[in-house]
């Protein structure tokens, strides 16, 4: 199953990214900040960097955005 977490380096997110990873699940995890790739990568996660509310403050100003996700 594929599977995206968002706030994946925190406590919870971090123990869940592994769980699932191992389980061999197919883990993508949402991360603000560059320092937490290793850990998210160590645990077999494919990390991305990013941040939910600065998305969807992008997405309020520039509507109609053919880079961001979802449009």
């Amino acid at each position: 199953m594929k599977v995206f977490i968002i706030g994946a380096a925190g406590k919870v997110g971090l123990r869940l990214a592994e769980k699932l990873a191992h389980g061999g699940h197919e883990v993508q995890a949402l991360h603000r900040g560059a320092e937490q790739s290793t850990k998210l990568s160590a645990v077999g996660a494919k990390p991305i960097l990013g941040d939910l509310t600065l998305l969807s403050a992008q997405k309020r100003t520039h509507p109609v955005n053919p880079t961001l996700p979802g449009e």
